[in-house]
């Protein structure tokens, strides 16, 4: 009898182009993205052991491809691939690298079978961005440009959560920013549990779709519930970050008070990104343009008080570029 082999499509990996040193040997092949007529095509652009020239880097610059891609099965390669550059790059360029890591552990939470180490892996990550921003006040600012490049759910994961350990540092929370970095940072975790096809369908969700979509945050709140070492505050936000103040958020329908202040802040922290990021069929808004929608037409549903004091935290940020 004829065994059938079905081969499983090849999945890639987005990567920012900055934690490509130039004239390093690349740790694994690389490849750039291209959408014609709804279509997406990957094409080799350099071979593992090749290396990116800074004139080829700075050409694909200049021509706004600021993400590469990696076969999902070389992610290993990558990642020790970062782990080395880590240890001997300047601040400025750490910046790119610890975002780029905290990333592929998110990753690792949605696509590979759960366990209690890349929980683990996501509390070591969380206390390393925090070091690292209590002791590099520019680290957010150096990465906010980049944030608002290509939405995906790992990427806006990593941004939520460095939106709200900034806005906790602004409002002096600094006693709670594990609590609210590990929240933010895997709020979307029950996603995982939620059709592909939904999750990465361009158009309109029918209404039974957007109903199964409305269970991600009771999915995230029972997965960081299970692994048992996760904080009540960081579970409650996972729950919460789509309840608005005027009780028409989900899951619940809760109101006001009734919500958690982390989960308040980390619902604009999420609103904002999910506005200003790039999509497929849309760019991202303007830091302006978003706040402004925000301030104005979604003023029922956030928290006045935090969203004030959240368009002051992003004023202070330095050398903000791309959402400007």
């Amino acid at each position: 009898m004829e065994t059938k082999i079905t081969l499983q499509p090849i999945k890639y990996i987005p990567i920012h182009i900055d934690t490509i040193q130039p004239n390093e040997p690349l740790p694994c092949d690389l490849y750039l993205k291209a959408i014609s007529r709804g279509k997406v095509t990957y094409s080799l652009l350099k071979r593992e052991g090749e290396r990116l020239e800074v004139q080829e880097k700075e050409r694909l610059l200049q021509e706004n491809i600021p993400l590469l891609f990696i076969r999902d099965s070389e992610i290993e390669k990558y990642e020790r691939y970062l782990n080395r550059l880590l240890g001997m790059t300047d601040p400025e360029s750490r910046s790119v690298l610890l975002y780029q890591r905290a990333s592929l552990v998110v990753r690792e939470l949605f696509e590979e079978p759960l366990s209690q180490f890349p929980f683990l892996r996501a509390l070591w990550a969380v206390d390393e961005l925090i070091k690292s921003m209590v002791e590099d006040e520019k680290l957010l600012s150096n990465l906010f440009e980049l944030m608002s490049y290509d939405y995906h759910t790992y990427t806006h994961c990593v941004n939520v959560c460095l939106l709200s350990l900034g806005f906790s540092i602004h409002l002096d929370l600094r006693d709670s920013m594990r609590d609210i970095g590990l929240g933010s940072l895997l709020h979307d975790i029950g996603k995982r549990m939620i059709d592909r096809e939904i999750l990465e369908k361009p158009g309109p969700l029918t209404d039974e779709e957007w109903e199964q979509m409305k269970k991600h945050p009771l999915y995230s709140f029972e997965m960081l519930r299970d692994v048992g070492n996760v904080s009540w505050i960081a579970c409650d936000i996972a729950l919460q970050h789509h309840e608005k103040m005027d009780g028409s958020g989900y899951p619940r329908g809760l109101r006001g008070a009734m919500i958690h202040r982390f989960s308040r802040m980390v619902c604009i922290a999420d609103v904002f990104d999910a506005l200003t990021s790039r999509r497929p069929y849309r760019e991202g808004m303007r830091l302006y343009d978003a706040l402004m929608l925000m301030a104005e037409e979604m003023g029922g549903k956030l928290d006045r008080e935090l969203l004030r004091e959240f368009i002051l935290f992003l004023s202070e940020l330095s050398g903000i570029k791309g959402r400007g």
